[in-house]
């Protein structure tokens, strides 16, 4: 005999004195227990828990993550289908199953800045099926970002942990280590011993403050750190870039009473020297915040006309970002490749971008993508069949992919040369 936890709705006296609780799973005898369950020989809903709840923000390529908790057997894991914007996608998740909880995992690489929705569907032989569904939004965050959490600058006179560049690095790294003030950064105000968290020995003590945002481009943070300081402070960031152009982005918060955010960008190129020469790369601003934690993606702008700049980055570099308005948690570097097409003849172009690259061919925006000659050095030239119609190129970076389609008339498979 199974005993479960139920919610009582009221009592009832039986004949005879005995009094049984009434339940939405059915009738219980007071004293000994005995559960009819279910009632009316119906199976109670599975509870739900996703990644992704309605009207949620991730990354484009955060995983969907789904469990469902049933309060008794007799489910079968061949009813369960999963859905992805109206396509069937059961079959591409993976499935672990227990007694009592299925955990439904879906890998997702998805457009950039996207709506989306899906639909999990758990039939039942003895009641209406059980369906939930949701729709989320991707972010600019994906695969192939490079990402530097606000807690992670430089140590002991311009030093850092090659480790922060990894892919899904789950921060840590810098825990414990001590900074040069004027060198590794710099705030304006004295020390203070409140919130000395995860950095120890500080010149001039930073307020590092927890944050349970643990979200990144398609992965989580064991823990998050948010840097508060004040208008005059900056700090320095050195790490090891693939050559190529970058958007950047910082994740920064504040509560709404705080104003506008914001904070800029730099290029440092003696960051062991006490007397450091910088190159302004942008600025970052949005709207007011929601509060510490809550946070906005800034993109680097030009002050001047306001719109977003690629930048440059080559080999080890050390960026600093200067306090504006709000904390930072940290900032997202977006592989970005400027093509340039150049019509060589009637059947014939050439590709052109900055860094090696994958190149991939698809006949519609939205996939199946191919490679297309392995990782390449630009200049490349790619020579289209005569009968042509339109086609659509993009380029990942190495291991790190990434999406910025090019339309150019194709019909079969080209002939790609490396020039």
């Amino acid at each position: 005999m199974q005993t479960r936890l139920v919610e009582v709705v009221g009592l009832l006296k039986l004949p005879g004195g005995s009094l049984a609780c009434h339940s939405a799973l059915g009738l219980a005898l007071i004293g000994s227990l005995i559960i009819t369950s279910p009632a009316s020989g119906q199976t109670a809903d599975p509870v739900l828990k996703t990644s992704h709840p309605h009207g949620s923000v991730h990354s484009a390529n955060y995983p969907l993550s789904i469990s469902l908790v049933f309060g008794q057997t007799g489910w079968s894991e061949d009813s369960l289908k999963l859905s992805l914007d109206g396509t069937d996608v059961t079959a591409a998740a993976q499935l672990k199953s227990s007694l009592y909880t299925w955990q439904l995992e879906l890998p997702l690489s998805l457009v950039r800045e996207s709506h989306h929705s899906y639909e999990v569907r758990v039939q039942s032989p003895r009641r209406p099926d059980f369906v939930f569904s949701a729709t989320f939004s991707t972010d600019v965050r994906g695969a192939g970002d490079l990402l530097i959490e606000a807690e992670d600058f430089n140590y002991g006179g311009g030093a850092f942990k090659p480790a922060a560049a990894l892919p899904n690095y789950p921060g840590g790294a810098y825990e414990g280590l001590g900074a040069v003030h004027a060198v590794d950064y710099f705030q304006a105000t004295a020390s203070n011993s409140i919130n000395d968290n995860y950095r120890v020995g500080e010149e001039r003590n930073v307020t590092i403050l927890y944050s349970d945002k643990l979200e990144r481009s398609g992965y989580d943070l064991t823990r998050s750190w948010i840097v508060v300081g004040g208008r005059a402070d900056w700090f320095n960031y050195t790490r090891p870039f693939t050559r190529g152009y970058f958007w950047v982005y910082a994740a920064v918060s504040a509560p709404p009473e705080a104003g506008r955010l914001q904070g800029s960008l730099s290029r440092v190129t003696n960051p062991q020297s006490t007397e450091q020469s910088s190159q302004e790369l942008g600025l970052f601003e949005g709207d007011a915040g929601e509060g510490w934690g809550e946070n906005r993606l800034l993109p680097l702008i030009d002050p001047s006309t306001q719109a977003r700049v690629p930048v440059l980055m080559d080999g080890t570099e050390t960026i600093r970002y200067s306090v504006g308005q709000g904390a930072l948690d940290y900032l997202v570097f977006v592989p970005f490749f400027p093509l340039t097409l150049t019509p060589l003849s009637r059947n014939r172009i050439q590709l052109d971008w900055t860094g090696s690259g994958l190149l991939e061919e698809a006949s519609d925006p939205a996939g199946p993508w191919e490679a297309k000659g392995g990782y390449l050095i630009p200049p490349v030239e790619i020579i289209l069949p005569e009968q042509s119609s339109r086609g659509f190129y993009r380029l990942r970076p190495p291991a790190q992919p990434v999406s910025l389609p090019s339309a150019v008339p194709h019909g079969p498979s080209p002939e790609i040369r490396p020039r």
